[in-house]
């Protein structure tokens, strides 16, 4: 089965050279459907638009991978939570910034909903590094507990985004592209 991507960017959108941008290039030229939407207000976001977006993706274009990053992250929460029946065959979330310290350019999209979301999908992952400095270390820790998902921890990858070297990101587009460990 041809999955089917949609990929969330965070606050401020993406560069050509972020690997979000890269990924989504690549599964195109894979003859993977991938949806990468400009989400409205990225420099002053609103979760209500964000919402509005994701809910017309998820309802016209049917994804069944998720793969969020940083506010993407966030935004994915809040929509599973206000969702209680969505379910995705696999989703990513990359680098999510602190539940606890609100950023002033997205706080619409705080308090963020912590519910278990391990059950919503057949296999996730919650990549986050060790110096990130969106989300320190005792806040991943917290978010790995209260999401549920398998949780791999980069050494030194700050936001993991191009200022801290990631561009092409193959080992995410295998990830993408490979069976559910469940399936």
């Amino acid at each position: 089965m041809t999955p089917r991507v949609l990929i969330l960017h965070g606050l401020y959108g993406n560069t050509p050279d972020h690997w979000q941008s890269i990924l989504a290039n690549d599964l195109k030229k894979q003859g993977v459907p991938a949806a990468y939407p400009e989400l409205p207000r990225k420099d002053t976001p609103v979760l209500a638009e964000w919402l509005e977006v994701f809910s017309a993706q998820v309802e016209c274009f049917r994804p069944d991978i998720l793969v969020g990053h940083s506010l993407g992250v966030l935004l994915i929460l809040h929509a599973l939570d206000m969702n209680p029946d969505l379910r995705f065959r696999k989703i990513a979330l990359v680098a999510p910034p602190a539940f606890n310290l609100p950023i002033p350019e997205a706080e619409t999209f705080f308090p963020v909903p912590d519910s278990v979301i391990r059950h919503r999908t057949e296999e996730g992952i919650l990549l986050c590094s060790d110096n990130d400095p969106w989300c320190p270390l005792d806040q991943s820790r917290y978010i790995e507990a209260h999401l549920g998902f398998f949780t791999k921890r980069l050494h030194g990858k700050g936001h993991i985004n191009p200022e801290a070297g990631f561009g092409p990101w193959p080992e995410m587009f295998e990830w993408v592209v490979q069976p559910s460990a469940d399936a």
